[in-house]
């Protein structure tokens, strides 16, 4: 018997070419997708890549704000399990982008986390635009209302924000 090799290579268009053709839509996708090489864009951006530990004892306050000040527009930011301690305020400072909460990621109010009228601001999207929040769950201290009625005190500050989606 003779053996046969068949020789076969897996060849990605080239962003740009072909455009005008079957290869559009392609193209467009790689361009998004995958760098010039045809390697996929690390297009999702864990916060424990950033130094965030989420066991309820540490302070994860400059760990986030790294996290989020990483995620480019376009990308996903996502947070694992557990509880991470916040001792000040996180600014969202990037527009179009997602942020992905696990099941089970608490952000955990600290006790140097300041008030402002009342209210502690946890997390801030001033002037940003097309930001996604999605699983997010806060734990801070709950203010007595009433002898039946508790009211969580915790806030997101979406001053000036537009196309904003909140998803729990």
């Amino acid at each position: 018997l003779r053996e046969r090799t068949i020789c076969s290579a897996l060849f990605l268009p080239t962003p740009g070419a072909d455009s005008g053709t079957w290869g559009s839509v392609l193209n467009e996708y790689l361009s998004v997708s995958h760098n010039v090489d045809g390697t996929l864009k690390n297009s999702v951006f864990n916060a424990k890549d950033y130094g965030a530990v989420g066991n309820s004892t540490t302070d994860d306050t400059a760990a986030l704000q790294k996290w989020l000040d990483a995620i480019p527009s376009g990308s996903e930011g996502y947070v694992p399990a557990g509880n991470y301690l916040v001792n000040a305020s996180l600014a969202v400072k990037t527009d179009n982008i997602s942020l992905r909460f696990a099941p089970g990621a608490i952000l955990k109010m600290g006790p140097s986390l300041q008030r402002s009228n009342g209210l502690v601001i946890m997390l801030t999207l001033g002037d940003r635009k097309r930001v996604k929040i999605d699983g997010l769950q806060i734990d801070g201290p709950a203010t007595q209302y009433s002898k039946t009625l508790m009211l969580e005190s915790c806030a997101i500050n979406l001053n000036r924000s537009s196309q904003c989606e909140i998803i729990n």
